[in-house]
């Protein structure tokens, strides 16, 4: 996983900015809020619209 670095061993997992994601990992960098529709990426890093701008 690109947020935990675990193995993924879940069902499910997220492709996201060609990485692969634990659902549960897939948050935002600053505010640790879950990211569920939209995210936004700068420096391999994940952010929610307000913490990107």
């Amino acid at each position: 996983c690109a947020g935990c670095e675990a193995p993924i061993a879940d069902r499910f997992l997220l492709r996201v900015n060609e990485r692969s994601w634990h659902e549960t990992c897939v948050k935002c960098a600053v505010c640790l809020s879950a990211l569920t529709g939209t995210c936004y990426c700068r420096d391999r890093l994940l952010y929610c619209k307000h913490d990107y701008e």
